[in-house]
């Protein structure tokens, strides 16, 4: 659904350029003022808002001895909080990349304490045999009066619609 048409004054416009020019991302102007991300693009391509006017900051080391005490537990804290904060605000894609990472930490994690660790269950065992399973095209060829769905020794192939309707009477035989 579409956002309705919004009016905003110009001193609302003046301090959303004033935050864009001080360095904040066109995204968080947008959630501050309500304003739609394209509108503020265009009145910034439009009234010449050059961020890259402002002079570069200088480069710093990154101290990285500051998240010596986060453990794993601290880290999956927080990216559950961010996953929450992106839903509730509708980033989806961020929301999605969140899960991801949150899902790849899990898969890593080792459970930690006394006494043997239970073993993570294996796809592999759940899923049937492929040997035991015949497919479409093997159960064409051993039943009886029917032929596959791509035959060799035609003189004439199947079209198209006699593709789909001999492979739908496929599937409402082997439900």
């Amino acid at each position: 659904m579409t956002q309705p048409h919004r009016h905003r004054s110009e001193a609302v416009w003046a301090e959303a350029r004033d935050d864009y020019l001080k360095g904040m991302t066109a995204e968080q102007v947008c959630r501050r003022h309500d304003l739609g991300l394209s509108a503020l693009r265009r009145r910034a391509r439009l009234h010449g808002w050059r961020r890259h006017d402002q002079p570069d900051p200088q480069p710093q080391d990154d101290d990285l001895a500051i998240y010596r005490d986060l453990d794993l537990a601290d880290l999956t804290e927080m990216m559950h909080l961010r996953l929450a904060q992106a839903i509730s605000q509708g980033r989806a894609t961020e929301a999605a990349r969140w899960m991801r990472l949150i899902g790849r930490i899990d898969d890593i994690a080792v459970p930690s304490g006394p006494g043997p660790q239970p073993e993570p269950p294996r796809i592999e065992a759940s899923l049937p045999d492929a040997a035991d399973t015949p497919t479409l095209a093997t159960r064409a060829l051993e039943e009886p009066g029917l032929h596959s769905l791509h035959p060799k020794n035609s003189d004439t192939p199947l079209n198209r619609r006699q593709r789909r309707r001999q492979l739908a009477k496929l599937r409402r035989s082997s439900a």
